[in-house]
């Protein structure tokens, strides 16, 4: 059994196999979380670029404050975009450590453990063995 605290109210306890599978969907979430905010981060990228050709391109005399206004709010955009893209970042970091914890509750509990050993590749894999 896992024992975990939820939003420091109270603790429920769940088989260790079932907190690697709700760990793993909330990596997965967050994953996918990362995924939107970077594609939001470039929409609103492309969207500052698009006003600032028309600032470039003479616009400030035609549009005057509204285009200056535009493009102060494309600049305010971006940075809440890149704002979320960093806390996405941070959040998903968060969920695969949770992962990983979790899995390492279940392998202490089968009592194995993981070595780092190099695949037929030379890349770094993992090979499990007995305690």
């Amino acid at each position: 059994m896992v024992v975990d605290q939820r939003d420091g109210i109270g603790l429920c306890a769940r088989p260790a196999g079932q907190d690697i599978q709700v760990r793993a969907k909330g990596l997965f979430k967050r994953v996918n979380d990362l995924i939107a905010q970077r594609k939001a981060l470039a929409a609103a990228q492309s969207s500052l670029r698009t006003v600032e050709n028309r600032w470039n391109d003479g616009g400030a005399s035609e549009g005057g404050i509204s285009l200056l206004s535009a493009l102060l709010s494309s600049y305010e955009q971006v940075q809440s975009a890149e704002q979320a893209v960093a806390t996405a970042r941070a959040t998903r970091e968060i969920a695969a450590a949770n992962l990983a914890r979790a899995r390492g509750v279940l392998l202490d509990r089968w009592g194995l453990k993981t070595n780092i050993a190099k695949d037929i590749r030379d890349q770094p894999t993992y090979q499990l063995s007995r305690q």
